[in-house]
């Protein structure tokens, strides 16, 4: 009986450990992205900017908090609820469903009228001292204009947040 256990539990801790951060089998939206790109700092500064609403308004765009997560010492993790309001266009809302500190953050877009279906996985692993890969996968369904729109908006807004990370080692 204690093998079988002791066995059962390598399998499970091995198989957790090997799951692919990003989901992609979760991601049915007809536009997908992936970014990559090396950022010069550690992975609790980077998921920092990738989560806290002081600092994503820094490189992505003025999002608002519209809901806190519970519990208090994790406010904005799993149920966290942040807006965007575009002038004509509406409110975007994404909701955070997945927040594993330093390594994962997903979302999904709750609610806009430009795109359905939309989830987006960050993914960070370390590659030295200083140094985190982000890995951005993206899906949603939407019209052909606003997905390249979106494409392009995103790679900016990644060289935006390496200038800022960069601005901030100096």
């Amino acid at each position: 009986m204690k093998t079988i256990s002791v066995g059962l539990f390598l399998f499970f801790f091995i198989s957790f450990k090997g799951y692919s951060c990003s989901h992609s089998k979760n991601h049915f939206g007809k536009h997908k992205f992936e970014f990559t790109t090396v950022l010069p700092t550690d992975g609790k500064t980077l998921f920092k900017w990738l989560s806290d609403p002081s600092k994503v308004k820094q490189w992505l765009g003025n999002f608002e908090t519209f809901k806190l997560a519970s519990p208090p010492e994790k406010p904005f993790g799993v149920g966290y609820k942040r807006r965007i309001h575009y002038p004509l266009i509406g409110i975007t809302e994404e909701t955070i469903t997945v927040f594993d500190v330093p390594h994962h953050i997903q979302y999904k877009v709750t609610q806009s009228k430009l795109m359905d279906t939309h989830l987006g996985d960050m993914c960070l692993s370390s590659k030295g001292p200083h140094k985190t890969q982000l890995t951005w996968a993206i899906s949603f369904n939407s019209n052909f204009f606003f997905a390249k729109f979106s494409e392009f908006y995103l790679k900016m807004m990644l060289k935006r947040l390496e200038m800022k990370i960069k601005k901030l080692n100096r």
